[in-house]
């Protein structure tokens, strides 16, 4: 008799960088390891190596039909056991997916929440949480309008943007009309918030069946709207934290969790911590962490963040424990100074350097630098740091800044 066909998993991913490929090995062996056939789809021209061990298959962004067809084609000899998504950008055509094909997990809408960041907002609000004050920017005279009641900075941002892509921290009247022509054809695209003062957290959660499997609270070192672009940014995991104040964001965001419906899967949320104590909610996504957040949990636990989520996900007899529990740093190496690349500090001058636990350097000399982009960096390399204590991996993550240089030409 034939035998029946391994269920398959499939993962969609777009990914060009080093990054993204290492969070796709971690989520192609999760699924070789719980003996399930890894599938991944992507948009044509993706470069996904053969190495990895994954089924393949590509589809045509321009297609509305075509991811749908690609997958059927895939699997059309074998079951799915999940459907998941390494990108915010596949976090809804995942739900659309699972939907068609009687796949469970997070459902189309459910994703609303996690990527219309005005259902989003509206929604937490509605579960008692703190969320920064909003319009519609309509008009020019509605924003300005908007203005005067809450006050400058404003932060004009995508309703469904990723990274920091196209987000705006308006200082006054003079920099809105500036950038109003950028943005005017595009208006309904966007929303107007008021900008949130404060130390800026996150919390990175997986979840299986309702349970909470894990959950972290990291700071970034310095307000994403203040700092991208403008020097090097990254978080400290607070691992094994009894803090109040850290405690009172998870017990937030377990409250979104439940309100937006997630039972099962990963998901990554802003939250602001203000002088006064009080918690603002920022935003959260139905994904991994992405830029350097995805690597600081081999630091503060020694856990791969892919292959603990998907192992958790579609293994359910997989259980994972922490190898150990201290303060972390990650974050990527930075430079102010773009074009081609003459010098770059060598990786192993960094690993030398007290409490450095892990680095990748991406570029040499000959390669381009360009400008940073969102928070995405620029893609020169990565560093995780760790310590006894948040203050001394504040120290250590010091030091590797100031040893790491980039001379270009």
């Amino acid at each position: 008799m034939p035998s029946t066909p391994t269920a398959a998993v499939i993962i969609l991913f777009r990914g060009t960088k080093e990054r993204h490929l290492e969070v796709l090995t971690q989520a192609v062996q999760a699924v070789i390891d719980s003996d399930l056939t890894p599938v991944c789809i992507a948009p044509e021209n993706t470069v996904i190596p053969d190495a990895l061990g994954a089924e393949r298959a590509f589809y045509n962004q321009a297609s509305p039909d075509s991811l749908t067809d690609a997958v059927q084609r895939a699997v059309a000899d074998r079951p799915i056991r999940r459907i998941l998504a390494l990108d915010e950008k596949d976090v809804q055509p995942a739900a659309h997916l699972r939907g068609i094909l009687g796949i469970p997990g997070l459902t189309s809408r459910q994703s609303v929440y996690f990527r219309d960041k005005n259902a989003m907002a509206a929604r937490s609000a509605e579960l008692g949480l703190n969320v920064a004050p909003s319009c519609q920017p309509h008009t020019l005279a509605t924003v300005e309008e908007f203005a005067t009641r809450v006050g400058y900075p404003l932060v004009v941002k995508p309703y469904d943007g990723v990274s920091c892509i196209n987000t705006y921290k308006v200082n006054d009247a003079v920099e809105l009309r500036q950038l109003w022509p950028s943005i005017e054809e595009q208006r309904h695209d966007y929303r107007v918030e008021g900008f949130v003062h404060g130390r800026q957290f996150h919390v990175d959660t997986i979840v299986r069946d309702g349970v909470v499997v894990f959950e972290s609270v990291s700071e970034y070192t310095a307000t994403i709207l203040d700092n991208h672009g403008h020097g090097p940014l990254g978080s400290i995991a607070h691992a094994d934290t009894d803090n109040p104040q850290h405690l009172a964001l998870l017990r937030q965001n377990r409250t979104v969790l439940d309100g937006f419906g997630l039972t099962t899967g990963i998901t990554h949320a802003e939250f602001f911590l203000q002088d006064d104590g009080k918690i603002v909610f920022g935003e959260i996504a139905a994904r991994m962490a992405g830029a350097w957040n995805t690597m600081i949990y081999a630091g503060a636990y020694g856990m791969q963040l892919a292959y603990t989520w998907v192992r958790t996900e579609i293994d359910p007899d997989y259980h994972w424990k922490p190898d150990t529990r201290r303060p972390a740093a990650a974050e990527f190496l930075w430079t102010d100074s773009t074009g081609t690349i003459e010098s770059i500090t060598p990786a192993e001058t960094l690993e030398a350097l007290p409490g450095v636990f892990d680095v990748q350097i991406w570029k040499k000399p000959g390669d381009l630098i360009h400008p940073n982009e969102g928070t995405r960096g620029q893609d020169i390399g990565r560093i995780i740091i760790t310590g006894s204590s948040v203050e001394a991996v504040k120290e250590y993550t010091n030091k590797a800044r100031n040893t790491f240089r980039v001379t270009t030409r």
